[in-house]
């Protein structure tokens, strides 16, 4: 948001942010009542009522540890190495890139929740995005003390991405949106922005 409100700023257009549920979002932007969705992962039929912008942005898939366990870091190379472990995810969280070829327990509610269950070593792994953890971790939720990661092995990265609305004026938008993630990251505005939520650990 502070990305897009800044490409918005610079180019003089004012934005109504209104929070809605995801799906009434996304139905909103195909029935053209909204101009843009933020946040939005690249699925191919999306593209067909909405315009996507470049990635604004990237999160990093990994699996968390704890140190003590595994003095080094461990090395997986196919999905059926983590078989004997314990894979801890979120309740309601979206894992079908692991075709239900893991042990995965999404018994925890929250982030935090699954923080506190691989310390208590009710899960040998916890999938998480590490800037979001490094986020909850900033703002003095989490403890990532004794723990360390290693990268997901199917999708280490997730890129972010603005919808417009399908029309003349979205296509405006997409083009300034387009040109605005250039300029912020060119200057470093982008990492500068990531560094106020996460601190240092970027």
């Amino acid at each position: 948001v502070d990305m897009l409100n800044e490409i918005m700023s610079r180019n003089h257009i004012e934005v109504l942010h209104v929070i809605l549920p995801w799906k009434r979002c996304l139905m909103m932007i195909k029935n053209k009542k909204i101009d843009i969705v933020p946040n939005a992962s690249y699925k191919k039929e999306r593209a067909l009522f909405a315009y996507y912008t470049k990635p604004m942005y990237q999160t990093h898939l990994v699996l968390f540890y704890k140190t003590a366990k595994f003095e080094i870091p461990p090395i997986f190379t196919r999905i059926k190495d983590l078989n004997p472990y314990r894979i801890g995810g979120v309740f309601g969280f979206n894992y079908v890139w692991y075709d239900g070829k893991i042990n995965l327990d999404t018994g925890a509610k929250t982030r935090e929740a699954l923080v506190e269950k691989l310390h208590l070593e009710r899960v040998d792994f916890a999938i998480l995005q590490k800037e979001v953890l490094f986020a909850l971790h900033h703002k003095g939720k989490v403890d990532l003390k004794g723990l360390g990661s290693i990268p997901d092995l199917v999708k280490p990265t997730k890129a972010y991405r603005v919808l417009t609305v399908k029309s003349p004026r979205g296509k405006i938008l997409q083009e300034i949106i387009n040109k605005g993630i250039d300029q912020l990251t060119l200057e470093g505005t982008t990492r500068n922005i990531m560094k106020k939520y996460i601190g240092e650990k970027l």
